[in-house]
């Protein structure tokens, strides 16, 4: 049975681009297993009233909505899901996860950024590329 990891944001329109870009691919959602993968990524501000933290925000049972629709509509499909929520660095959370559930690929959503964007904010698309020795499929941004 295969098994692919899937990160998702909650992003309405990235899930909307995995959800159909899993089903385009060929893979028998009843003998494909995925993992959904929804990361909260830490922060820390610091500032003249108060330091905020992103711990202090994060709740490992609740999901982003975008998430719990995504996981309801591939389960549909006939697929067997399984929901993961981390808290921490977005890339580095995704190959935790992926060494730890060893899946046959990880699939995820690209998104266009600017190369000052990616510069400035990085990419967790290409710290996942970089940093995993499994195949990842990139869904690529319609627009």
């Amino acid at each position: 049975m295969p098994e692919l990891l899937v990160p998702l944001s909650q992003r309405e329109e990235q899930v909307d681009r995995i959800v159909e870009g899993i089903s385009d691919l060929h893979y028998d959602p009843a003998e494909t297993h995925l993992t959904l993968l929804n990361v909260f990524e830490e922060f820390e501000v610091h500032g003249e009233w108060s330091d905020i933290d992103s711990g202090q925000f994060y709740d490992a049972e609740e999901l982003p909505e975008a998430v719990t629709a995504a996981a309801s509509r591939l389960s549909e499909k006939g697929f067997t899901v399984d929901v993961y929520h981390r808290h921490g660095d977005p890339a580095e959370s995704i190959l935790n996860v992926a060494s730890e559930l060893e899946p046959d690929a990880i699939v995820m959503a690209g998104r266009q950024r600017s190369p000052i964007g990616k510069v400035l904010l990085g990419s967790v698309t290409q710290g996942v590329l970089l940093g995993t020795d499994r195949p990842v499929i990139v869904i690529p941004d319609g627009g």
